[in-house]
């Protein structure tokens, strides 16, 4: 899927349930214009305030431009808290025609929201469109960012066994997960490393 001549960014983890939500990322950038590591602290979790975050893997250049050019920075953001989902859709429809569909990127954004729920989206760039991770009571939704399919599919294998065996909806378990599964990828795939970043955010027991 790698284009030369940029860089290239590959793994996060986002979880997301009712009663929190979870980013893990690596540090690694890599420059496939010589095959060589850019960087091994690379910063791909972007906060926005407290409550909202974003996150952009794949080619670096046009998905920095999207991200400017589309404002996304202030437009899914509202009053400090994750905007609306009508009100994001209408603004990724006015927005898309900026993509460059031959250069793959996703960005995946969410947090709190006005509806005081934990939501993540997920845009890819190929595909040219939207998704929200939806999650039911009781259960979890994730997403994770690889620099192939083939890594895709190891790295949902490795989290899916690991959650089946402890099944516990707790952000510090699930966490321990997330990052034991970097630390796996990081092992079999030369573009992740271990220097882990981190975004968090849980409801009080008391509002739940």
């Amino acid at each position: 899927m790698a284009i030369k001549g940029d860089k290239v960014m590959s793994f996060v983890s986002v979880v997301v349930c009712e009663d929190f939500l979870s980013v893990v990322a690596d540090g690694r950038a890599t420059n496939t214009i010589v095959g060589k590591i850019d960087s091994e602290y690379e910063q791909k979790i972007h906060k926005i305030g407290e409550n909202v975050f974003y996150s952009n893997t794949g080619f670096v250049d046009p998905s920095v431009e999207f991200i400017l050019n589309s404002n996304l920075k202030n437009s899914i953001v509202t009053n400090g808290v994750l905007s609306d989902e009508s009100d994001i859709r209408s603004w990724y429809e006015e927005v898309k025609v900026l993509i460059k569909k031959n250069l793959f990127f996703e960005i995946r954004f969410g947090g709190l929201s006005v509806n005081n729920k934990f939501e993540v989206y997920l845009i890819n760039s190929v595909e040219n469109d939207i998704q929200k991770l939806n999650y039911k009571k009781g259960t979890i939704a994730y997403s994770l960012a690889s620099s192939d399919n083939l890594m895709k599919k190891i790295s949902e294998e490795y989290f899916v066994k690991k959650y089946t065996e402890l099944r516990v909806e707790n952000l510090s378990i699930v966490r321990g997960i997330q990052e034991s599964l970097n630390d796996y990828v990081a092992e079999k795939d030369e573009t992740v490393n271990k220097n882990k970043t981190y975004f968090s955010l849980e409801k009080p027991r008391f509002i739940r």
